[in-house]
C-alpha cells in the first residue's frame, strides 16, 4: 500500500513467517525498516491505504504443522510508526482467511475473496468506513477465488485473476 508517496510492504514467508514492516522512499530509493506488526507473524495478509493511514488484515501461518488463519484488522500510522489493533474482518472463514485482496478507494477500504484451511473459497466483498469504523457487506461477484488482483479507474474497482480448486482465472 502507498501513503504520502511511500510504499509499505511487510509480513510474508521465506523459510520462516515474518511480521517486519518496511517503507520505500522512491525519491532516495531507500528502504527503511519500520515497527513490526504487533500481531502474529504471517503470510498472505492484505493491506490498503486511506489518506495517511494504512490498514492490514487477515493472513495465514503454519505453526507446528497446524495451519492458522487470522481475521485481525490493524491500522498503521506512518507519521508515528505505530500500529493499533482496531477489530476483526467480519467475513466468514475458519476463523480467518488467506489470499484476500483489498484496495483503498474514494475514502473507503474494500476487501474480500480469499480462502480458508477447509478448502473454501470466497467471493464476498466488503466496504470499510474509517469514519465510523464499520464494515458493510456489498454484493458478491459469485466467482470464489483467492489471490485475485485488481485496480481502480474512476469510480469503478476491477478485480480479476486468482484461483480456486476448479479454475485458474486469467481475467
Amino acid at each position: 500500500a502507498v501513503v504520502n508517496g511511500r510504499a509499505y510492504v511487510g509480513t510474508g514467508l521465506s523459510t520462516i513467517f515474518h511480521k517486519d514492516w518496511w517503507e520505500w522512499d522512491p525519491v532516495t530509493n531507500q528502504w527503511t525498516q519500520k515497527a513490526d506488526l504487533p500481531g502474529v507473524e504471517r503470510a498472505e495478509a492484505t493491506a490498503f491505504s486511506i489518506g495517511d493511514t494504512l490498514y492490514l488484515l487477515a493472513g495465514w501461518r503454519n505453526n507446528n504443522n497446524i495451519d492458522e488463519l487470522y481475521n485481525d484488522f490493524w491500522k498503521y500510522h506512518p507519521a508515528t510508526n505505530t500500529w493499533t489493533l482496531i477489530g476483526t474482518f467480519p467475513g466468514t472463514g475458519t476463523p480467518g482467511r488467506a489470499g484476500m485482496w483489498s484496495i483503498g478507494h474514494n475514502g473507503y477500504g474494500y476487501a474480500g475473496f480469499g480462502s480458508d484451511t477447509n478448502g473454501n473459497y470466497y467471493s464476498d466483498w466488503w466496504r470499510y468506513n474509517p469514519a465510523s469504523g464499520t464494515w458493510t457487506q456489498l454484493a458478491s461477484c459469485n466467482c470464489p477465488r483467492d489471490f485475485p488482483a485488481g485496480f481502480a479507474i474512476g469510480d469503478t474497482i476491477y478485480v480479476g485473476t486468482g484461483r480456486n480448486t476448479l479454475s485458474v482465472y486469467s481475467v
